[in-house]
């Protein structure tokens, strides 16, 4: 697609564990923009494609049509709304075919670097194949293109994020941003609920348990604060009742959050574990949210 099919966007993509996700999220909240992540729509744009006659009702399965149109028309729907806030796209659906060469970035872990991130958030013996067919499959993607690749092996959370801002400062400066505290919530309550939304299409195809330990979920503080980078982890039903409030609703305690404003990043930068207090005395426990929730 033409770089200029997307004004109002900016785009990171990567493989599983490159952490765009994180990055992309961070970003987001930091410049009062929108996250929009690929993976956080896949149940919506399956709808929609049974609807269109483009996936069959009965298959239970993603599908494989091409999402590109989708994604097209949700941005152009966002860019529309108010109040008025540019988009930060991230996902392993981004390629260079797709984006904005000029408004985006690819985040690339070494094939080694890649499975050590893998090992380091799951539990399982073996790592599934297509997660590694998957960075050979972006590298192949990348190969000859004027795409701009940020090596991460080696590099922190910060050290990536400021390397992101640094390679799409010109785009990013044409944005418009959220100012206020009210809009910056809304533009975080829109991540979010997309979260909330997938879980409850897993719940109904009884894709996980409602309750429990391994159906949590990261959700990003809502408090608007640029400097917050807090993450807040919520069951299912909780994530479901919180986000059909008023935007601002999920967020961590905000005397904790004062006293360790940058808790959570600096968590994730040395991959430890940080116990933050958050609403109804749950604790963000944070890696790398983008590990932990799988996104990637």
């Amino acid at each position: 697609m033409p770089s200029d099919d997307f004004p109002t966007a900016v785009m990171i993509g990567g493989p599983a564990a490159s952490g765009k996700s994180t990055i992309a999220r961070l970003l987001a909240r930091k410049r009062g923009l929108r996250w929009y992540s690929t993976d956080a729509q896949t149940w919506t744009h399956r709808a929609r494609a049974v609807g269109q006659g483009l996936h069959a009702e009965d298959d239970p399965t993603p599908g494989d049509f091409d999402r590109g149109p989708m994604i097209q028309a949700d941005l152009e729907q966002l860019a529309e709304e108010t109040p008025t806030a540019g988009t930060v796209v991230e996902g392993a659906l981004i390629t260079p075919d797709f984006a904005p060469i000029p408004r985006s970035v690819w985040l690339m872990p070494s094939a080694a670097e890649q499975r050590r991130r893998l090992q380091e958030r799951s539990a399982a013996a073996t790592i599934h194949h297509g997660l590694i067919y998957g960075h050979r499959l972006i590298t192949g993607q990348l190969a000859g293109t004027a795409a701009t690749i940020i090596d991460v092996d080696g590099q922190s959370i910060a050290e990536t994020l400021t390397a992101v801002e640094a390679a799409l400062a010109s785009a990013l400066n044409d944005l418009t941003s959220a100012q206020t505290t009210p809009d910056r919530q809304q533009m975080i309550r829109y991540g979010n609920r997309s979260l909330a939304d997938q879980l409850q299409v897993k719940i109904n195809n009884g894709q996980l348990r409602e309750h429990g330990e391994a159906a949590e979920q990261t959700f990003d503080c809502e408090c608007g604060q640029p400097d917050c980078t807090a993450m807040v982890q919520l069951q299912p039903d909780e994530a479901i009742l919180m986000t059909g409030e008023p935007p601002g609703s999920v967020q961590v305690d905000a005397a904790a959050r004062s006293r360790r404003p940058n808790a959570i990043l600096e968590a994730a930068s040395d991959k430890s574990i940080d116990r933050v207090p958050t609403h109804d005395n749950a604790v963000t426990r944070s890696r790398d949210p983008g590990l932990d929730t799988g996104l990637g």
